[in-house]
């Protein structure tokens, strides 16, 4: 006759496994779990303002210069957009 394998043993050592990679995650220093892109990820106007540096009622103001999207009545920022806008502002440094 043929043995068959124990089914508990076969669930011990996968969850074994799967507390073995959830100990890995845990101990890794300064990880951070990424759901999606930083490039693509939208930014409410609180958290535009706190990437710009701005309070929000200067991002209000100058809504106008400032790269957004309107959908709702509410205002999205991409942070790619936002980084091209501080850039645009750059200026050359000369000699005096």
């Amino acid at each position: 006759m043929t043995e068959l394998a124990n089914p508990f043993s076969a669930i011990y050592s996968r969850l074994a496994r799967i507390e073995e990679l959830l100990l890995d995650i845990k101990h890794l220093p300064n990880a951070e779990v990424v759901t999606r892109d930083d490039e693509a990820s939208f930014l409410t106007v609180a958290q535009a303002s706190n990437f710009l540096g701005i309070a929000e009622k200067t991002l209000y103001s100058n809504i106008g210069k400032i790269p957004h999207l309107k959908r709702h009545g509410r205002l999205y920022f991409r942070k790619d957009e936002l980084v091209g806008y501080l850039e645009g502002g750059r200026v050359k440094g000369g000699r005096k």
